[in-house]
């Protein structure tokens, strides 16, 4: 997870990056004005005026749900989180960071696209309460806010396009007492609310993309039974089909690996370090076992090549050590990269907007922060950052 880096953003002081979640008012406080640069780097961070001709050819990892861009110039833009103060930030990779807002941090959110303009909006919801708001957002403008009617506390929501219609809508679960449902998204209107089938509370949902069309299913993971299943949508209609099952103790993440725009999942044991590739073709699954690593070992998903299939990063919590396995279908290649010492975590996004997904790192030991611009599954530039709170965090 990467973070700011001392108690109080300045005009002017470059920010850094990291991973995070999270009422309303619109001040522009400590963070007004701040830049995200590459100091020092001969390559920007911003892709340019051409960025947009070298989106990866996965359309599904250019989608402003998966990949925040919220001037839709085709590098990643980031949210900014202020813990103590509850500053909401956006920060564009070509321009000043703006700050729009403040939230609690009971309050989460997620990616979506409201109105179909193919930059990202902002879903926020609040667990504790039931309550929900929406955030239109045009650039670092918020153009439209709209609460939407309170749910049941304990719910969670998550975005998904369940009719294919391009627009984002939302699913419920509430984890506490098993219940779900499915809301279809006009903009922010809710035009039909229907109730999906219960499940259990140890059951967990992924809305994934599954079919060759715009819409999307939900992969569901119990982490007491380790049973899987996909419910494949049509509108607010779920059909539930059950995948294999796996014993407890193993963790997932979805992905492309073979680039036939159809959701794959890695599944890597903690406990034994077996690592396992399942390549999905709806419900049939095609199981390749790969490498074992240790559970020192973390993994993040992106596509660092660019060739429109996940990749897997490596990163060793005890060593420093870092590699890439950079995947066609169920093979993979590995790719080493440097070492960094213990202390460092990390965050993906394609922040110079060249089709390949770029590294950024951040030092929660040190306050330090450095990029990598990667090529290839190489590192072709690293770039320091200058240090920046730690109060503040970014996804």
């Amino acid at each position: 997870m990467l973070a700011f880096g001392n108690n109080s953003a300045k005009t002017n002081q470059k920010l850094s990056t990291s991973i995070s979640t999270n009422g309303f008012n619109s001040q522009k406080n400590d963070l007004v004005d701040t830049t995200l640069n590459l100091n020092g780097s001969s390559q920007a961070l911003v892709g340019g005026e051409n960025a947009n001709s070298l989106q990866n050819p996965n359309p599904v990892l250019n989608n402003p749900t998966v990949n925040p861009d919220f001037d839709g110039d085709g590098n990643t833009d980031l949210v900014g989180r202020n813990s103590q103060t509850g500053e909401v930030a956006i920060i564009l990779a070509d321009t000043t960071t703006t700050t729009v807002g403040t939230l609690g941090s009971e309050w989460e959110y997620e990616f979506a696209d409201f109105n179909g303009d193919s930059k990202t909006d902002l879903f926020w919801y609040n667990s504790q309460t039931g309550e929900s708001t929406i955030w239109v957002m045009d650039g670092a403008n918020i153009t439209e806010q709209q609460a939407l009617e309170p749910v049941s506390a304990g719910s969670r929501g998550r975005i998904g396009d369940f009719n294919g219609d391009g627009i984002s809508d939302i699913l419920w679960n509430n984890q506490q007492d098993g219940q779900n449902s499915a809301w279809i998204m006009n903009g922010t209107t809710v035009v039909e609310a229907a109730a999906l089938p219960e499940t259990g509370a140890s059951w967990t949902p992924t809305v994934v993309v599954s079919d060759l069309n715009t819409s999307t299913d939900i992969f569901w993971h119990n982490e007491s039974t380790g049973e899987n299943q996909v419910w494949l949508m049509n509108g607010t209609q779920a059909t539930p089909e059950a995948l294999p099952t796996y014993g407890a103790g193993w963790t997932y993440e979805v992905g492309d690996f073979n680039g036939d725009l159809l959701t794959d999942i890695h599944w890597h044991n903690e406990a034994t370090g077996e690592n396992t590739l399942w390549i999905l073709n709806g419900t049939n699954v095609s199981e390749t076992p790969l490498t074992a690593l240790g559970s020192e070992w973390e993994s993040s998903v992106a596509d660092f090549d660019g060739d429109g299939k996940t990749d897997i990063l490596w990163h060793n919590t005890q060593t420093g050590e870092n590699t890439v396995w950079l995947f066609n279908g169920s093979e993979f290649s590995e790719s080493p990269l440097k070492t960094l010492g213990t202390g460092w975590e990390s965050s993906v996004g394609d922040y110079n907007g060249d089709g390949s997904f770029d590294i950024l790192w951040r030092n929660s030991e040190t306050g330090e922060d450095v990029a990598w611009l990667m090529s290839g599954g190489q590192i072709a530039q690293e770039v320091p950052l200058q240090t920046a709170p730690p109060e503040w965090s970014l996804s």
